[in-house]
């Protein structure tokens, strides 16, 4: 049900007597003008005796009714709306006054889109994998990080599927991690969650397929992984009623306590004699530590290619997923060798460490999986004697200065560290190489150990978290 069209502080007055059976409304000179345009939405009015009644709620023949045409200063209305009967409006000398106020229906309205956005959805129309969706009210414009319910009415019959939401223009659908969505992984009235992402202006899939029933009732918890389990083929039984088929549940939801870490292509088996798919994270094979040891796993059945898809584990930024970070630290002293030419930083510890790998006194840490990851890190500069120095260090990602990712200062007092920090969001490739540099404008420029009296003293931390 659409919203009533609306205009702030919209009255209207009328000395005309009116029957009650009248739905032509005749108002004063010029003020129709002050009402909305009904062409647009229809809306409701309050129509009560002003002169005699100035609060509409002591008038015995206060009316609600429904405009649906102008001209002029005539309306067209439906009378006795929202259980309220329609009555005369014939008293001689009163003003009738007209407000535009809140209804209980517009309640209701309110109510009703506010359910239709967080729980309902839109199917959609179009030819092919072009596909069309309308909501009503339209969306004006698209949000970076709005969601949407899609109903699907075909397959995909490609990999890169479009949808325009209200007119607002054709967007490529990709999966979490910017990839291809695969051949008929949508099916005609599947229902998938998507989120605009303005950042390569598309809409990324945010859930798996939902089966077009309750899913409350496809809940299993309390999974065990049996003793023939590992991480590279999941094998998870459940004390079940009889005859429940796993490999045909549509959209059931799956959890269990984890007692492996997952290697890559890892597959998934629900009961002994089911299928053993590969294991899904988004639309890419799950990765190595996905899943942890202890971790609280919930995954999902697609409904239409039987595969089962990682909702969460463990409790992390990705929606529950843990993996993919890495904290890291150098305790070291390191000389600029060339002035103003920027070299490779080595850092000489690995403090935590999930599914990076990193070598200890050696620059590359090398991504694991393509996603986005939050950098951050703090370095200690300085200049050993000399005039002063503009002491600096920069990212690199796969051979490229990753932009914004500077930090620095103008070092002015012999072995006096000034903190360098900084951050940013890297767009992560799978087995490209991550490391930092450090230059200075003399070759007295240093990054050094803080000092004090910790028992680790780092000159460079480096945090880097999947997210």
């Amino acid at each position: 049900m659409p919203l009533d069209n609306g205009k702030n502080f919209s009255k209207a007055i009328t000395t005309f007597l009116h029957s009650a059976a009248d739905v032509s409304i005749t108002l004063g000179s010029g003020q129709g003008a002050n009402l909305p345009d009904p062409a647009v939405r229809n809306y409701n009015l309050t129509w009560h005796d002003f002169t005699n009644f100035p609060d509409p709620s002591d008038d015995p023949n206060v009316e609600i009714i429904t405009v649906t045409a102008k001209v002029g200063d005539v309306l067209t209305g439906i009378r006795g709306q929202e259980n309220i009967v329609a009555t005369t409006k014939n008293t001689s000398g009163a003003t009738y006054r007209f407000l535009l106020t809140p209804t209980d229906k517009f309640r209701t309205d309110v109510e009703e889109q506010i359910q239709n956005r967080t729980m309902g959805f839109v199917i959609t129309t179009g030819t092919g994998s072009a596909y069309v969706a309308a909501f009503t009210p339209a969306v004006p414009s698209l949000v970076d990080g709005a969601h949407y319910l899609i109903q699907f009415h075909l397959a995909n019959d490609i990999a890169s599927p479009t949808i325009d939401l209200d007119g607002t223009g054709a967007k490529i659908i990709r999966d979490q991690a910017g990839n291809q969505i695969p051949v008929g992984f949508m099916q005609a009235t599947s229902r998938h969650v998507i989120s605009y992402r303005s950042v390569g202006d598309i809409f990324v899939l945010l859930a798996i397929p939902m089966a077009t029933g309750d899913l409350l009732n496809n809940i299993y918890d309390h999974g065990v992984e049996d003793g023939a389990s590992t991480g590279s083929a999941y094998k998870v039984n459940y004390d079940r009623s009889p005859g429940t088929d796993f490999d045909n549940l549509e959209g059931a939801i799956i959890r269990w306590k984890a007692t492996n870490a997952s290697v890559a292509g890892a597959t998934l088996q629900i009961e002994t004699g089911s299928a053993n798919p590969i294991l899904k994270n988004g639309g890419l094979a799950i990765e190595a530590n996905d899943i942890q040891v202890d971790d609280s796993v919930e995954v999902q059945k697609n409904v239409n290619n039987g595969l089962w898809y990682l909702m969460s584990a463990g409790v992390g930024p990705r929606g529950g997923i843990q993996a993919n970070f890495i904290s890291a630290f150098d305790t070291t002293t390191q000389t600029v060798s060339v002035a103003n030419t920027f070299q490779d930083i080595t850092v000489s510890n690995n403090g935590q460490i999930n599914g990076w790998t990193h070598t200890a006194a050696t620059a590359n840490f090398v991504c694991p999986t393509t996603d986005k990851y939050l950098v951050t890190y703090r370095a200690h500069l300085a200049k050993t004697t000399g005039s002063n120095s503009i002491v600096e260090l920069i990212a690199l990602f796969n051979g490229v200065e990753v932009a914004g990712s500077q930090g620095g200062g103008t070092a002015t007092v012999n072995n006096v560290p000034i903190s360098a920090s900084g951050f940013f969001i890297l767009n992560g490739v799978a087995t490209q190489i991550l490391k930092f540099q450090l230059t200075g404008g003399t070759v007295n420029s240093v990054m050094l150990p803080i000092g004090g009296n910790a028992a680790t003293q780092p000159s460079m931390q480096i945090s880097i978290t999947r997210i």
